[in-house]
């Protein structure tokens, strides 16, 4: 008897975990579909050959910032913010040239460079 209320608690917690993962990742694929609408302001970072955008995203985000990797190109990251505030501008470069890994999980370590946006280019 006491198994199978364990059993049940277990699988009652497994499909709360389940459910509450499903509504996150809905809910950020929406953030990221939205940051990727043409109409919304966004610095442009092209992401070094080499580096996962998927670092720079995280750290992005980790600093509170909305961002987002690009539909249709690879190395393309949309980070939400007034693209004409200088210190808006500063911020999300500080933060990237803060980003020393190539990749998320035990990445190389790497040297990000001079970081331009694509309105600098």
């Amino acid at each position: 008897m006491g198994f199978m209320l364990l059993g049940a608690v277990l699988l009652a917690l497994v499909v709360w975990f389940a459910y509450r993962a499903s509504r996150w990742a809905a809910a950020r694929s929406e953030v990221d579909a939205v940051i990727a609408e043409p109409s919304v302001r966004t610095l442009d970072y092209a992401v070094p050959e080499g580096q996962d955008p998927a670092v720079v995203v995280a750290a992005l985000r980790e600093n509170g910032l909305e961002a987002a990797p690009d539909v249709g190109a690879k190395q393309l990251v949309h980070v939400a913010c007034a693209a004409t505030s200088d210190a808006d501008r500063e911020r999300v470069r500080s933060i990237i040239e803060a980003v020393r890994t190539s990749s998320i999980d035990a990445g190389a370590p790497f040297e990000p460079g001079v970081v331009r946006f694509e309105d600098e280019r």
